[in-house]
This record gives C-alpha cells, structure tokens and sequence, in this order.
C-alpha cells in the first residue's frame, strides 16, 4: 500500500473504504471445518538445516510444525499488544496533532483489523490441539508471551512519555508477517492448507493497511512538539530493535522445555529430539545462525531484513544500528 500523506482526508477515505470493501470474514473465509493436515509441513525450512543440522524428515516435520506455532504465536502476541496500547500509542498520540477524522477512522480499523488477525491464530491453535489431543495451556507454555514482559513494559513507558517506538515494532511485525506468508506460498502444495490459507488471508490485510504504522511515524516526526519529541524521533527506532528482538529470541528458548514434556507426547518427544541437533553448536555458531541464516527468526530480530522499515530510518534521519541490508532467497525455503 502506497504511503499517504496523515493530512490527505480524500486519499485515507479511499483507502478506508478499499479496506472495508475487500475485508475477509472470520468464520466465511476459512475453511476451519477441514482441520489442519497434521502429515504436512507448516512452514518451509532453510535448506541447509542451518539451524538443525542432520535433522530427519521426521524431525523437520516436527520443527516446521512447531516453528509455525511460534511463528503464529509471535505475531499474535505482538497484535494482541495493540489494545493494550491503544489509549497510550494511539489515541493521546493522534490528540496532539490536528489531523483529520479519517485518520482516526482508519486507526479504529487498524485496531479491529489487527483483533481479528488475533483471533484468527488463536483459532488454528485451538484446532491444533483439539486434533492432537494436547493440552493449550502446555502448547502455550512454549510459546512467546509479551504479557507482563520487558518488551511490553518499554512500549508502555516510551508510549506515556510521548516516544513511538510501539509503531516501529508495529512496522516490523507488519513486514515479517509478509515476508512469512511469501515464504509459505512459494510452497503452497507441499504446506498444511489451513495454515497457508491463515497466512494468506492475514497478508492480504496486512498489505492493505501496513501503511499506517509509517503514517503515524511521518506524524510525529514531522511535527515533534518539543526537544523530546524530536529526541525520541531519533532514539525510538533504535529502543523497539534492542528491546523486541532480545524478547523474541528469550521467548523461543522456551524450545527447551520440550524435553521435560518428551513423555508426555509423540509431537513433544520428536521436537525434544531435534535440540541435541543445535547443541552440538558453538554459541558464536547459534547465534550467527539465529540471527543471519534462520528462516522466520532471524526475519523478525534482525533488522537488515526489513527494506521498507529501513527506507523509513533513511526518511527520518533516525538512529539505527549499522547493519548492512539483508536479503531472503525463497527459493532457498524447502519443504522435505
């Protein structure tokens, strides 16, 4: 979606009603009556196994499945801190600039948007655990949770003190979700169709309002009220990357506790199986492999790969960490 200028009454009345004419239906537009096709991959993995080196297709199954469970999870725990952001981030936000009601409008829709989304990955793993017969709360137990986190006590901190950081992380949650969804279709055959047809629907509306984020961003730089506002322009980006890629890869060691659960499941012990397969690894070796080579990881903790979120720095004259751009090679994603 092409960025628009927070002033353009005309221009974000068209892209709300676009957005309200091409919106998909939580219970009409899945097939949730199919279930999830549990002999099926979830997400593609590198092909080299960088992460899992040696790894069986039996385990890469496992790991692709359970990967896809963290990946739903992430994302969901990121939008789920919308609400809990909203008055803060958003509202008191818009209320120090003279902007039109049609921001508002599409703010409203951004957050209902961005529920259903939620409700949406909250609903594939309820399945999935209706159909393995595994309990939610232990699925959930190693999965991320921003509740109550450092990540989350940042946003809400820098959100009151009059910083934006929240919309970076939005911004970067917005193109990884993306770039996750490329991922999948680039094997769309080959995945569980209920989860490619989640990531799909979620990128359709992801595409449709990724822009707004950036527009809250160009708001408040090009109208910082005071010396702190424009101080926080500069640091804001650089907070949302040292606080929200440390939570992600603290919350996926939670992979761990897959071996005190390995009795207790075939699914748990498979995945248990895989860990010895990192072990092995230096701790130089894990984390270049976590944070450069690791499909959907390294995506969401490492910055290089977000070229729009980097054109917007760029744009900002913000302070950023010296990174050089990254590239993902999809075709390099197989399944099997």
């Amino acid at each position: 979606m092409k960025l628009l200028s927070p002033f353009d009454h005309i221009a974000l009345a068209k892209q709300l009603e676009l957005q309200q004419k091409h919106a998909w239906d939580l219970e009409d537009d899945f097939p949730w009556a199919q279930g999830i096709d549990l002999e099926k991959p979830f997400v593609p993995l590198d092909e080299n196994n960088i992460a899992f080196p040696g790894a069986s297709q039996e385990q890469r199954i496992a790991l692709s499945q359970m990967i896809g469970l963290m990946v739903n999870e992430t994302i969901c725990e990121m939008e789920c801190s919308l609400p809990r952001l909203k008055y803060q981030a958003w509202e008191q936000h818009l209320r120090r600039f003279p902007v039109n009601p049609e921001m508002f409008d599409l703010g409203e829709l951004f957050f209902a948007e961005e529920e259903k989304h939620a409700e949406s990955f909250r609903r594939y793993m309820n399945i999935f655990c209706d159909q393995t017969s595994i309990d939610r709360k232990t699925v959930k137990s190693l999965l991320p949770n921003a509740l109550n986190s450092v990540f989350q006590k940042s946003m809400i901190w820098n959100a009151e003190k009059g910083g934006h950081a929240f919309w970076w992380v939005v911004s970067a949650v917005e193109e990884t979700s993306i770039q996750v969804f490329k991922a999948v279709h680039f094997n769309k055959e080959k995945v569980d169709p209920l989860f490619y047809t989640l990531h799909k629907r979620h990128a359709e509306e992801e595409m449709r309002h990724e822009n707004y984020a950036f527009m809250m961003l160009d708001l408040a730089t090009q109208n910082a009220p005071n010396y702190k506002n424009q101080f926080f322009n500069k640091v804001d980006v650089l907070l949302s990357e040292l606080v929200a890629g440390p939570w992600v890869l603290t919350e996926l060691t939670k992979i761990f506790k897959t071996k005190d659960l390995a009795k207790t499941h075939p699914f748990f012990a498979t995945v248990a199986s895989c860990i010895p397969l990192f072990e092995n690894m230096s701790k130089i070796q894990l984390a270049r492999a976590l944070f450069s080579h690791s499909p959907y990881v390294s995506w969401l903790v490492n910055p290089a790969f977000r070229k729009k979120q980097k054109e917007m720095k760029q744009k900002h004259h913000s302070i950023e960490l010296p990174f050089s751009e990254a590239k993902i090679d999809y075709q390099k994603l197989k399944i099997g």
